[in-house]
């Protein structure tokens, strides 16, 4: 074998191995973000943020009207596909725990209306049109859900 092949050989090899490592890093960053696992890493175990909202319904929802009730807070999009898959089932799973359930709606009121009505969402839906409360919760997509403790604290 001729020293310029062998050199060219083991070059090509290095460059495919590099490769192998940044696609691992790439998929690793994609499934925590899908996952949603450095979010959950960073927010579980602290406390709740304090926020204050008024529903669809005109009610207001808070850290007060929680407090002493375990929730789940359901952060949705009427712009994402698998936020209406969640709706669809979300009907088969009301009752049947014991977490109050809230969900907020990163859009504009007019949307996320027309999806409360379109999925018969018979739970208090919060209006987030600039994602200040998807911010507080450190949640970077949607369909996400933050469950939070009769205490208070995310878990």
């Amino acid at each position: 074998m001729s020293m310029p092949f062998l050199l060219s050989y083991i070059a090509l090899w290095g460059l495919v191995m590099l490769q192998a490592v940044l696609l691992i890093g790439v998929t690793r960053a994609l499934y925590e973000l899908r996952e949603g696992t450095t979010m959950r890493e960073s927010i579980e175990g602290r406390p709740m943020p304090t926020f204050s909202a008024v529903d669809l319904g005109g009610n207001t929802v808070s850290n007060a009207t929680l407090a002493g009730d375990a929730a789940v807070l359901l952060f949705i999009s009427p712009t994402c596909p698998s936020c209406m898959v969640t709706l669809a089932e979300l009907k088969a799973l009301t009752g049947k725990t014991q977490r109050s359930l809230v969900m907020i709606c990163r859009g504009e009121d007019s949307d996320c209306r027309r999806l409360a009505a379109d999925y018969e969402v018979a739970v208090p839906m919060i209006v987030d049109p600039n994602g200040e409360l998807m911010r507080q919760f450190g949640v970077t997509g949607a369909p996400a859900a933050i469950r939070i403790s009769s205490i208070g604290v995310i878990e």
